[in-house]
């Protein structure tokens, strides 16, 4: 019994500990460059939005500031059964191509962007909530990576910002 203890915790601690310290290692060992062109697939900027009427202009606007080609790339903003203004607000943007993708009933955060992708076409897909903004070059400097065919996804930096007072 005390040896069965005993491999189960070697056995939970490399899980947590060991293998995430060997595959850092590993990278530092083993470099693999990745193939970062100028690469501009079509995209879609799936914006998740629940009750989010105080922030999802400010969103909007920034999406729309991006420098991407502009014929490659979909604004689409999912709203999970919204109860404020935010639906509304977006509406205002369709003039300009942003699409509102309106689900009445609440299907929660995943739910609402699974059901949303069944709809996309483009060749990536960056997800993005309601209250995160982007600068102009981000967009641009994440697709590159896809320019690489053994790139399957990629992320970018979080920094975070204070309020604006």
């Amino acid at each position: 019994m005390k040896l069965l203890f005993i491999t189960s915790l070697i056995l939970i601690s490399y899980v947590y500990v060991g293998y995430p310290v060997l595959l850092a290692i590993l990278s530092l060992i083993i470099k693999k460059p990745i193939k970062k062109d100028e690469f501009y697939p079509s995209i879609t900027l799936l914006i998740a939005a629940y009750n989010e009427e105080r922030v999802i202009r400010e969103k909007i606007e920034n999406s729309l500031q991006i420098d991407y080609p502009k014929e490659k790339i979909e604004i689409v903003v999912v709203s999970d059964g919204s109860e404020d203004r935010t639906d509304e607000i977006i509406k205002e943007y369709s003039s300009q191509g942003v699409v509102l993708k309106k689900f009445g009933k609440r299907m929660g955060k995943m739910g609402a962007l699974n059901r949303a992708m069944q709809e996309i076409k483009s060749e990536v897909v960056v997800l993005s909530d309601a209250n995160t903004m982007y600068q102009a070059e981000a967009i641009k400097r994440l697709v590159r990576n896809f320019a690489d065919p053994l790139v399957g996804a990629a992320t970018g930096d979080v920094r975070l910002e204070s309020e604006k007072a």
